[in-house]
């Protein structure tokens, strides 16, 4: 507590300090810390990393007394961080992935947080301009905002499956203490439980203010910055990554299965479910016209189902959420439950397919057939494209392999598709009959 007290000390002179610069420094110091965030002139993600951190000073923060006015004024009118600051925390927050340890790549993500809280609504930044690359290349692996979107949806992912994981272990230690079975431990292994439910609340509370921080990046980029900002969540390669996540959490948290996760005091490990839900929804409100996110909303077999709008609506409405929000959810839903009809087609087909139509590696229906080089196999192109986002080799051979290499199977293309009208032709007599 000690160290604690002087570390917040020696923080707070520090930035009584800065916020006393004379503008023209402070914008010199911007340029400069701005400029070693670029892997050009510093190769160390994890230098960089600490170099986010140093500039999280120029933005407001709620665990400082220290007005930032001066500071603030100095990011926001300084001509190189508004031009390139997010491209670079960005940059850093996919480095660190490969380059770090577990805590520590998580701990260099809260500072970039922090930052892009703060610029992302601001227009001056541009930064909308960073997911324009997509559009044209959303195959593309090596895009840097695809790869960003793609780590931010595994971070949520991971954060809130060991949330909830923990949440429920947590669930069961208390549950336990009620019984008689607590009292009849000796002394020795009851002390070992307690240190053990410390534990887990320690760790559920990080998961759980990762989480909180991640989910709200999610939320708000898929809010601000217009269609461009939208469009990129939704390509191929994320967009199924995305639904599949977000129904899952969306029925953990409107379910009976709730139960499992309610502890005795949510607060001790700082799990919001009410906002997480908000969160969720919201996410689901601001993708709502993009068809691509609708149609992959009930692809997701493991979570999706016809109630499960209607439950979070109703859980929505006791917690005096946004009608006018209500209403676009609302949409949502009647939009997903109209897609699952194309989606029961598609599976018709897929059961009447030739083998050889099939995608080897997921077992659907191909639409862009594509070649392999080295192993020879034929493969669905967005299928090998979200494979290569993650691990640029071919999964037949362990060789190295780009979506460059890739070779299009026009034939074979044709031949699916002849025989696919076809087939629905047959449906839909079927159906008129």
């Amino acid at each position: 507590k000690g160290r604690r007290k002087q570390w917040y000390q020696r923080r707070v002179r520090a930035e009584t300090s800065l916020e006393n610069f004379l503008h023209e420094h402070l914008d010199h110091l911007l340029t400069f810390l701005v400029l070693f965030c670029s892997k050009d002139f510093v190769g160390n993600p994890h230098t960089r990393a600490e170099i986010v951190e140093a500039l999280t000073v120029f933005v407001p923060n709620e665990r400082s007394s220290v007005t930032t006015l001066n500071r603030e004024a100095a990011l926001c009118s300084n001509r190189l961080a508004t031009a390139k600051l997010g491209e670079k925390l960005i940059g850093v927050f996919v480095d660190v992935e490969q380059s770090s340890e577990f805590e520590h790549k998580f701990q260099y993500r809260y500072h970039i947080f922090e930052l892009l809280d703060y610029i992302w609504p601001r227009p001056e930044f541009g930064l909308s301009a960073l997911s324009e690359e997509v559009r044209g290349r959303e195959e593309d692996t090596t895009v840097l905002f695809t790869k960003f979107l793609q780590l931010l949806m595994n971070d949520a992912n991971f954060l809130l499956d060991e949330s909830f994981r923990q949440l429920e272990e947590i669930r069961n230690l208390e549950q336990l203490q009620d019984t008689e079975e607590w009292g009849s431990l000796d002394e020795a292994a009851r002390e070992a439980k307690l240190r053990s439910l410390a534990q887990m609340k320690r760790a559920c509370t990080y998961y759980n203010m990762m989480s909180s921080e991640t989910v709200k990046c999610l939320q708000y980029m898929s809010a601000l910055g217009g269609e461009p900002v939208t469009y990129a969540f939704v390509t191929p390669l994320l967009v199924d990554t995305l639904t599949t996540m977000l129904n899952y959490y969306l029925k953990e948290l409107v379910s009976d299965t709730q139960i499992k996760y309610k502890i005795k005091n949510l607060q001790d490990v700082k799990f919001h479910p009410d906002k997480l839900l908000i969160g969720i929804s919201e996410i689901y409100i601001n993708l709502r016209e993009q068809p691509a996110f609708i149609s992959a909303i009930p692809r997701d077999g493991r979570s999706y189902h016809s109630a499960l709008f209607t439950n979070a609506i109703a859980k929505l409405r006791k917690l005096q959420y946004s009608e006018e929000k209500i209403e676009m959810l609302l949409e949502v839903s009647v939009l997903a439950a109209e897609a699952v009809t194309s989606e029961e087609v598609e599976g018709i087909l897929t059961e009447r397919a030739p083998e050889h139509f099939l995608d080897p590696i997921l077992g659907t229906l191909m639409t862009e057939p594509v070649l392999l080089p080295s192993s020879r196999v034929i493969v669905e192109r967005s299928v090998i494209a979200k494979h290569l986002l993650s691990d640029p080799i071919d999964p037949f051979n362990r060789q190295p392999l780009s979506m460059k290499d890739v070779q299009p199977d026009r034939r074979l293309r044709d031949e699916i598709a002849a025989w696919k009208r076809t087939e629905l032709a047959k449906i839909q007599d079927t159906n008129e009959n």
